[in-house]
C-alpha cells in the first residue's frame, strides 16, 4: 500500500497551492486593468473548485478500498453508506449540481431580506446545517467504535469540515447577503470556508487509510 504519511502530504500540498492561488484570482475586481486580466484568467480555472473535486473523489476511492477489505465485517454497512454520500457529493460537485441549484435560488432574493440575510442564503445555511445534524446523528455511535486513530481523525476531520460547511458558510452567505460577492469581506470569508472544508476532507482521508491497511492485517493475518 503506498504511503499514508506522502499520499497526505501531497494531498495538503495540492490543496494550499490549490486554494492560495484562487484566493488570489478572486482578488481581480481590487486591480488595475492590466493585473485584472490576468487574475481573471486565473479566477476562470476555478481551481478551489477543482480541488474539492479531487478531495471528494479521493475520499470516495479511498471509501471504496475500505468497503472491499471490510467484506463480512459488521460495520460494512456504514462504510458502504459513507461510500455512497461521498460517491454522490463527487457527482454533484464535478457536475456543478449545486452551483446551478445556488444559482436559482438566487432568484429569491429579488424581495426583502431577514435581518440582513437574503432568502437563499438562508435556504442553503439551513439545507446544510440539517444535512450535518442527520449524518452526525446516523454515523456518530458507529464513529466512536472504531480503533483509536481512525475514530480520532474522522471525527476531527469531520468537526473541521462542517466548521467551514455550516460555520463558514452561514457567514459568507450573510456577507453575500449585505456586501454582495465583489467584496473584500465575502471573497476572504469565502476562501476560509473553502479552506476549512479542504482540510477537514485531507485529515478524513488520512484516517481512512488508516484504516484501510487496519483492515488489510486483518484480512491476511494468519489464524
Amino acid at each position: 500500500m503506498p504511503d499514508r504519511r506522502l499520499i497526505t502530504r501531497t494531498l495538503a500540498l495540492v490543496a494550499a497551492v490549490g486554494q492560495t492561488v484562487a484566493l488570489i484570482g478572486e482578488l481581480e475586481f481590487l486591480t488595475a486593468s492590466n493585473t485584472r486580466e490576468a487574475l481573471l484568467f486565473i479566477k476562470g480555472l476555478s481551481l478551489d473548485q477543482r480541488v474539492g473535486d479531487v478531495l471528494f473523489g479521493g475520499c470516495a476511492v479511498v471509501l471504496l478500498a475500505v468497503c472491499w477489505r471490510s467484506a463480512g465485517q459488521a460495520s460494512r454497512k456504514y462504510w458502504w453508506t459513507l461510500t455512497a454520500f461521498f460517491g454522490l457529493a463527487a457527482v454533484v460537485k464535478v457536475t456543478g449540481s449545486m452551483g446551478r441549484f445556488s444559482r436559482a435560488l438566487r432568484s429569491l432574493d429579488s424581495g426583502s431580506g431577514w435581518y440582513g440575510w437574503a432568502p437563499s442564503s438562508l435556504i442553503l445555511v439551513a439545507i446544510q446545517a440539517m444535512l450535518a445534524c442527520g449524518l452526525g446523528y446516523f454515523f456518530l455511535k458507529w464513529v466512536q467504535s472504531l480503533d483509536t486513530p481512525v475514530r480520532w481523525r474522522m471525527l476531527l476531520g469531520g468537526a473541521v469540515f462542517v466548521a467551514g460547511a455550516v460555520g463558514a458558510e452561514a457567514m459568507t452567505e450573510w456577507l453575500w447577503s449585505v456586501y454582495g460577492p465583489a467584496s473584500i469581506q465575502y471573497v476572504l470569508a469565502d476562501g476560509l470556508e473553502n479552506a476549512l472544508e479542504a482540510a477537514g476532507l485531507i485529515v478524513f482521508v488520512d484516517g481512512l487509510l488508516i484504516q484501510c491497511a487496519t483492515d488489510t492485517r486483518r484480512r491476511w493475518q494468519p489464524a
